[in-house]
C-alpha cells in the first residue's frame, strides 16, 4: 500500500514508520515540520487536498497530537485538525482509508460533566468524535485505533516514562501527584508493529470497533518508579508521593484487547525499561 503519514516524523510515527516498510508498503511523511515528505497544516485545508492529491494515497494514518504548548491555537490540530482531515479524505476519494490513531487518556464513552485529564485529552476526544460522527452519519472509509502509553528511545522529555527515567538517572527526586494511577506503558516498537498489523489487515477490520494497541498490563505510577530506580539500582527515597488528600477521578487505562490480539504489546514495563537503557 501507498501511505501517508501524517506527524510520520513524531515520537510514534518514525517507529512506525520504520515497521511498516519492513512490509514493503510505501511510506511518506506529512506535517508542519519541513523534514517531512510533505508539509501539511491540518488547520489548512489546502494543504491537505495538496498532499493527498500528489501522493495519492490508499492509506492516511492521522498520528497527529499537540500536547506541548497550552495554546487554543495548538489544540485545534487535535479537534478541528482530525475533521479536516476527515472531510478533505471523504472530499478527495471513497477509497481511500484513514485510520485515526486516539490517545489512551481520552475517555472510551462521552458522559456529560466528565472530567477529562488535560486539555490534550479533550480536544483529542474532541477529533476522535468527529471521526466517528463521520463514519456513522457520511460514510467515511476510517478506522480509530487507540494507542496506550508508548515510551522508548527518544520519547519526549516531558512524558512520564522520559521524565521519571531522566531524573533518577541523575540521583534527583521526583514527585508523583497521582502516585496510584494505573497506566498500560507500551514500548514504542511495540505498538508500532501492533499497528503495523492491524493496518496489513485493515480491509477485515469493521469500522463500528475502536481497536486497542497496548499489552493489556497496567502498573501503578508508583510501581513503575520503583521499577525504575531497581533496574537503575538508586535509591527508593527518590520516589516521594503527594496524595495531598488529592481524589484522582481519572479510572485505570489499560488496553481492552480483543479476540485477535494485533495490537498486543509484548514486553513487560520492566523489560521495556531495560531496552531503553539499552539502546534498542
Amino acid at each position: 500500500m501507498k501511505i501517508l503519514l501524517v506527524g510520520g516524523n513524531g515520537f510514534l510515527g518514525r517507529s512506525l514508520g520504520t515497521s511498516l516498510k519492513a512490509f514493503e508498503h510505501e511510506v511518506f511523511s506529512a506535517g508542519r515540520d519541513k523534514t517531512n515528505n510533505y508539509q501539511m497544516d491540518l488547520l489548512n485545508k489546502t494543504t491537505i487536498s495538496q498532499a493527498l492529491l500528489t501522493v495519492k494515497p490508499d492509506l492516511v494514518v492521522n498520528l497527529a497530537g499537540a500536547f506541548e504548548s497550552g495554546s487554543s491555537e495548538n489544540f485545534k490540530v487535535n479537534s478541528l485538525g482530525a475533521a479536516n482531515l476527515a472531510n478533505s479524505v471523504e472530499g478527495i476519494s471513497k477509497q481511500i482509508y484513514l485510520l485515526h490513531i486516539s490517545s489512551a487518556t481520552e475517555p472510551r464513552n462521552f458522559s456529560e460533566g466528565i472530567n477529562y485529564e488535560s486539555e490534550y485529552s479533550r480536544t483529542k476526544h474532541m477529533g476522535t468524535q468527529a471521526i466517528k460522527d463521520a463514519i456513522t452519519n457520511e460514510g467515511l472509509n476510517a478506522r480509530i485505533a487507540r494507542v496506550q502509553n508508548c515510551y522508548g528511545q527518544n520519547q519526549p522529555a516531558n512524558r512520564f516514562v522520559s521524565w521519571a527515567l531522566n531524573k533518577l538517572r541523575c540521583n534527583e527526586l521526583i514527585t508523583l501527584q497521582h502516585p496510584l494511577r494505573i497506566r498500560d506503558f507500551c514500548i514504542v516498537d511495540e505498538a508500532a508493529n501492533g499497528l503495523t498489523m492491524m493496518i496489513n489487515e485493515i480491509e477485515t477490520w469493521r469500522p463500528e470497533l475502536i481497536e486497542e494497541v497496548g499489552t493489556g498490563q497496567g502498573i501503578s505510577l508508583k510501581d513503575a518508579a520503583l521499577n525504575m530506580c531497581k533496574i537503575l539500582g538508586v535509591s527508593d527515597e527518590l520516589v516521594k508521593t503527594n496524595l495531598n488528600n488529592r481524589v484522582d477521578a481519572h479510572p485505570e487505562e489499560i488496553a481492552l484487547l480483543g479476540k485477535s490480539l494485533k495490537g498486543k504489546c509484548v514486553s513487560s514495563f520492566s523489560e521495556g525499561i531495560l531496552r531503553v537503557l539499552g539502546g534498542n
